[in-house]
């Protein structure tokens, strides 16, 4: 999934997500970035959607993946 990340960054788009559901955790790939991984109620920060707040717990939680 990594690697087809890079391929959609070096396509132009500007942020790429990778949802995890076993690992429970959500990585951010950008252009000339390291990739950050979130989990748990740290607040996503993606720079695109400056209004947008949520967490991995969250997402997970909403889309019934959590127990």
């Amino acid at each position: 999934m990594t690697e087809k990340a890079f391929d959609y960054l070096m396509a132009g788009t500007l942020s790429v997500w990778i949802v995890d559901p076993r690992a429970k955790t959500v990585t951010m790939f950008h252009p000339q970035a390291v990739p950050i991984t979130y989990r748990g109620n740290t607040v996503i920060n993606e720079p695109q959607l400056p209004a947008f707040n949520i967490s991995a717990q969250s997402i997970f939680d909403r889309a019934g993946l959590l127990a």
